[in-house]
């Protein structure tokens, strides 16, 4: 799988599963060093997500690339306005329904616990998640017979501190609203706004040599067609 992608609505995750959880903290989805890492799900959660509950880490990254998103969950009506995400499993793409965001310490063992098997143990687990939720969602039905998955990164709002946001893993897939379909005709000229936009977004070195380099071009072109329109 190739890393993660974030949209305003919908959370479109891609996975990787190592021995442990170290080795992609600081490796990327082609095996490299990269401090951003990968998202990847916990060694000790069964493979394809086979288990009652599963755990998934990823970075807090800046513009909400990796799990950077998740924190933002944490507002009442952010959590409220983004209900549906997707998750591919075996090549198979699979919904996710996020019904509670908890934040908790990274050594809290009773919340990073899988391999949970017991109905009875399943329930106590539920329970505990509803528990420490600062936002919940009322009518998503979650019982121990579904398939819970866990999207934890770091929070600074405490040392050590870990957002989560928790998510029944369904058979329906949400629709992504930014996906373009087909039929749709693309625009092919940028409006004013979007070319706003990419100035906006521009590095300010190149800014720099667009502002200085292209004048001097437009005088030199003009100079040329001066000097040859003298010169016949």
């Amino acid at each position: 799988m190739l890393g993660s992608q974030c949209t305003e609505q919908i959370l479109i995750i891609r996975w990787f599963k190592g021995t442990n959880n170290i080795k992609y903290v600081n490796t990327d989805a082609k095996g490299k060093h990269s401090l951003s890492g990968a998202i990847f799900l916990d060694y000790r959660s069964g493979p394809n997500f086979s288990d009652f509950s599963s755990i998934l880490y990823g970075h807090h990254m800046e513009n909400q690339v990796m799990f950077g998103e998740i924190a933002r969950f944490s507002d009442k009506n952010y959590f409220d306005a983004h209900r549906y995400g997707a998750l591919y499993i075996d090549g198979k793409e699979h919904g996710l329904e996020f019904f509670a965001f908890a934040h908790t310490d990274a050594y809290d063992f009773k919340v990073f616990q899988v391999n949970i098997t017991e109905q009875e143990d399943k329930q106590a687990y539920l329970d505990l998640l509803m528990q420490i939720a600062t936002n919940t969602r009322d009518d998503v039905s979650v019982t121990t017979d579904d398939r819970i998955v866990l999207l934890s990164t770091c929070s600074s709002d405490s040392t050590n501190g870990r957002d989560i946001l928790v998510a029944k893993i369904t058979d329906t897939v949400p629709d992504n609203p930014f996906e373009i379909k087909e039929a749709d005709s693309p625009r092919t000229i940028p409006s004013i706004d979007e070319l706003s936009d990419v100035w906006t977004r521009t590095a300010l070195w190149i800014k720099i040599c667009i502002a200085g380099v292209l004048p001097l071009l437009i005088l030199t072109v003009l100079v040329l067609k001066y000097t040859k329109r003298k010169r016949s």
